[in-house]
């Protein structure tokens, strides 16, 4: 899956991809692919630091939908949109923005490609708490937004764990052809 190339070794084959040299020496070639294992796995740590974070946004949520924060500026927002209104439109975009994501999702696991937009999922999930918060809505929608983003960001990480999975093997394989 991931070559191992090289631009500063002077022993290669003449195949260049992108001006970049592949490498004959096998330790390089063994040392690389250690490197590129050890950075999929750090990768995939990453996706669970960020479904950690999406856990915490969602505790501080909890805590925070059952006071009264923005009460003072409601009245003000009451003028500048109507409840029901901004109710349906931060509604569709949350709808619209999760089926979104969940078909992206599907593609990157159809065509193998890695994946890495989980902070953008966690921070995307986060900002709906605050617009129902805003909205004083969150104690309603709290499930909603919770059971949306654990199935993006689940989904996200198991795409993300099949790819790490599939990568190791091959990059195991390739560790297995060169005699170790």
């Amino acid at each position: 899956m991931n070559a191992i190339r090289s631009t500063q070794s002077k022993e290669t084959t003449g195949a260049a991809a992108d001006g970049v040299n592949f490498v004959h020496d096998p330790a390089l070639r063994k040392q690389g692919i250690m490197k590129s294992i050890e950075s999929v796995q750090l990768h995939t740590r990453k996706g669970l630091w960020g479904l950690l974070s999406f856990l915490f946004a969602s505790t501080v949520a909890w805590i925070l939908a059952d006071y009264q924060l923005f009460a003072p500026l409601e009245p003000g927002m009451l003028q500048l949109l109507e409840p029901k209104t901004f109710l349906a439109m931060i509604d569709m975009i949350f709808a619209v923005s999760t089926i979104s994501d969940i078909i992206l999702i599907g593609g990157r696991l159809n065509d193998g490609s890695k994946p890495d937009r989980i902070w953008i999922h966690v921070g995307f999930r986060a900002v709906f708490y605050l617009f129902y918060l805003l909205g004083g809505l969150l104690p309603l929608r709290f499930f909603v937004v919770f059971t949306a983003g654990i199935l993006v960001i689940g989904f996200e990480q198991a795409v993300l764990y099949l790819y790490e999975a599939r990568t190791i093997r091959e990059e195991q394989q390739m560790l297995s052809a060169m005699g170790r």
